[in-house]
């Protein structure tokens, strides 16, 4: 064999080995990044302003899908602070990481999808390797616009999702609210407990008729008796007309008022109540508030 093949097969081996530490060094490093959006995740989540700011670098550079540009780690603090405040409190982030490409050693472009209250976005992101730590350099956020013309029209209900309760003197009253699939219908299993009572149960369906161009909802509960109603919003209050058939096939109407007081909290109450066409006394308001440790949050 030859001086110059052996140098041939040298060159070549060196190449090889050379080319298996590097892929095995991106993999390492992938890993790493991996965990550091995790970590940023979960931050996110616990409304960390200072858990997420940390993961950034100092001159980081933050384009929101609004394409508000947020320039530096403290002013990137200061922006989640808000945010944070702001935010309903079911609300959560979720990322899907489409790629992780290597620039140099020490800069990745991380490719993704990021959800949150149902809205997605596709960003970019920019790693840079400072320090042996994979902070953030830049992100840039762009919306995708995945909405039905259905679920848009019921997003102004999103609050309603999660767990609830109120308690009363005379009765129990616990809803669980859940987006379908799509986010087209919300269902809400509702249960009433009232003392020396058999509990009552129902499920409800709210979703948007575009041939009436209107928010409608079907109830059905467990003595047999169905609901209809039609919702109309005025700020932060929507009253529901409702057309009951109950058991007996007796008749029954009724405009029911959900208002908002925060995230956490909203009163109901019923008036206009006929039975067979005999006014009934309205209810008196009734504080529904979120479950403490709900899932949704």
């Amino acid at each position: 064999m030859t001086i110059q093949r052996l140098m041939v097969i040298g060159i070549c081996l060196f190449s090889f080995n050379n080319t298996m530490r590097t892929w095995g060094q991106e993999s390492s490093e992938k890993q790493s990044i991996m965990q550091s959006v995790q970590s940023y995740v979960n931050a996110f989540n616990k409304r960390s302003a200072v858990g997420v700011s940390n993961h950034w670098a100092t001159d980081g550079e933050f384009i929101d899908g609004t394409g508000e540009v947020i320039k530096g780690r403290p002013q990137i603090r200061k922006v989640f602070e808000k945010r944070f405040k702001e935010m309903p409190m079911n609300s959560r982030l979720s990322l899907t990481v489409k790629s992780i490409s290597f620039v140099t050693d020490t800069v990745a472009i991380e490719d993704g999808i990021a959800e949150f209250s149902g809205e997605l976005s596709e960003y970019s992101a920019v790693h840079k390797l400072e320090d042996k730590e994979w902070r953030v350099h830049s992100i840039r956020e762009t919306p995708i616009d995945s909405q039905t013309p259905t679920s848009k029209k019921l997003s102004e209900l999103e609050w309603l999702v999660g767990e609830w309760v109120d308690v009363n003197d005379d009765a129990v009253v616990l809803s669980s609210c859940r987006w379908s699939k799509n986010k087209n219908f919300l269902t809400c299993n509702v249960s009433v407990e009232v003392s020396g009572r058999d509990p009552v149960q129902g499920t409800q369906v709210i979703g948007y008729d575009p041939s009436k161009q209107k928010i409608r909802s079907w109830t059905f509960d467990s003595k047999g008796g169905i609901v209809e109603g039609i919702w109309t919003r005025k700020k932060n209050t929507w009253l529901v007309k409702t057309k009951h058939v109950l058991a007996d096939g007796k008749l029954a109407t009724a405009t029911n008022v959900y208002e908002l007081q925060n995230a956490n909290q909203f009163t109901w109450k019923s008036s206009k109540r006929k039975l067979d066409g005999e006014a009934l006394p309205d209810t008196k308001p009734i504080t529904v508030v979120r479950l403490k440790g709900d899932s949704s949050q």
